[in-house]
């Protein structure tokens, strides 16, 4: 079976179906941007099958946010890695992410939160309540308030 999408890419169709049916919805690939789909997901070359939570989600998401994705064209935020981004987020409750490291991190780096936002908004791969099927397109993430 095939499913397109308006304006998804396959990511975020696996995002918005393993988030709609998450009782009968296992994710497999062995892409590192899916742990930020709450999901069973399983990687077909290490044949780890992992239960990802809605909290370690919404943490990737942050993480991808900090340091962003070559492959998928996005930098991040500029001089954070891995290691940095890891140790900013220690510590702080997941939903305190966003203005206690995300905004803090960028602005050090001389951005603006519009350049935060663009970042969160494409290191998001979509979840169920984040595609309005009866006007076939995505919904735009917003950070907690």
């Amino acid at each position: 079976t095939t499913t397109l999408m308006s304006g998804c890419e396959a990511d975020d169709v696996m995002g918005i179906y393993a988030t709609r049916y998450p009782l009968v919805s296992v994710v497999v690939s062995p892409d590192k941007d899916l742990r930020s789909i709450p999901c069973d997901l399983y990687n077909p070359f290490t044949k780890e099958l992992r239960q990802v939570s809605h909290d370690d989600a919404d943490r990737w998401h942050i993480y991808q946010t900090l340091i962003g994705d070559t492959t998928d064209g996005y930098p991040g935020c500029p001089g954070v890695g891995p290691v940095r981004a890891e140790k900013l987020m220690a510590g702080v409750p997941t939903p305190k992410l966003w203005a206690e490291v995300v905004l803090p991190a960028y602005a050090k780096a001389g951005k603006t939160k519009a350049d935060a936002l663009k970042m969160a908004r494409v290191a998001r791969i979509l979840r169920a309540d984040e595609y309005d099927v009866t006007g076939s397109k995505p919904l735009l993430w917003n950070p907690p308030e």
